[in-house]
C-alpha cells in the first residue's frame, strides 16, 4: 500500500475514532439525562404526593377541630336551655307559693307557664343523651319526675284553699317539694358549669 493509501487509511481510521467516541458520549449524556429527569419526576411525584398527604392531614384535622367546636356549641345550647326552663319552672313556682300563701288560687296562666316548661324539659332529654354531659340526662329525669311531684303538690294545696280546708300541711308537703327541685336545679347548674368550663373533665 502507497503511503499516500495508508495516511488516507489512518485518517478514516482516526474520524471513526473520533465517531465513536462522540457517539458513545452522546449516549452516556442521553443516558444521564433520562436519568436526571427520572429522578426529578419521582422526586416531583413524592413530593407531590407528600403535599397531597400533608393537605389531606391538616383539613382532616381542621374537620375534627371543626366538629369538635360545633359539639360544644350544641351541648352548649342544650345545657343552657334546660336551664332556662328550670328558670321559668323556678319562677312559676314562687308566684303561686305566693298566691296561695294569701289563700288565693293562681290563675289558669301560670299553670300553663308550668305545663309548657315540664313539656320542654322532657323535649330536651334525648338531645341531653347525644350531647351530654353523660350524667345530665340522669338528673334531668331527676327533675321531670321532681317537677312533676312540685305540681301534684301544688294542685292539693289549691284545692285546699278553694275547699277553705286547713292548708299547712299542704303548704308543707309544697314546700318540701320545692326545696327537693332546687336542690337539683343547683346539682344541674353546677354540672353544665364544669361542662362548658372544662368540656373534658366534665361528669
Amino acid at each position: 500500500m502507497s503511503d499516500a493509501a495508508r495516511n488516507v487509511a489512518n485518517c478514516d481510521h482516526d474520524a471513526m475514532d473520533e465517531g465513536t467516541a462522540a457517539l458513545t458520549a452522546g449516549a452516556f449524556a442521553l443516558i444521564g439525562a433520562f436519568a436526571s429527569a427520572g429522578a426529578a419526576m419521582w422526586g416531583a411525584r413524592t413530593g407531590a404526593a407528600k403535599g397531597l398527604e400533608a393537605a389531606h392531614a391538616q383539613v382532616e384535622g381542621q374537620e375534627k377541630a371543626e366538629h369538635r367546636h360545633w359539639a360544644r356549641e350544641q351541648r352548649m345550647l342544650t345545657l343552657m336551655e334546660v336551664l332556662d326552663q328550670l328558670a321559668a319552672l323556678q319562677s312559676t313556682l314562687n308566684a303561686a307559693k305566693v298566691k296561695l300563701t294569701l289563700g288565693e288560687v293562681p290563675p289558669d296562666s301560670l299553670h300553663e307557664q308550668y305545663r309548657t316548661a315540664q313539656g320542654a324539659l322532657l323535649r330536651i332529654l334525648p338531645r341531653l343523651s347525644v350531647w351530654g354531659p353523660e350524667l345530665g340526662p340522669e338528673i334531668n329525669t331527676k327533675l321531670i319526675n321532681q317537677a312533676d311531684q312540685v305540681y301534684k303538690s301544688w294542685w292539693a294545696w289549691q284545692s285546699a284553699v278553694t275547699d277553705g280546708l286547713l292548708a299547712d300541711a299542704y303548704s308543707e308537703t309544697f314546700q318540701r317539694c320545692d326545696r327537693e327541685l332546687t336542690t337539683l336545679h343547683v346539682e344541674f347548674a353546677k354540672m353544665a358549669a364544669q361542662a362548658l368550663r372544662e368540656p373534658e373533665k366534665a361528669p
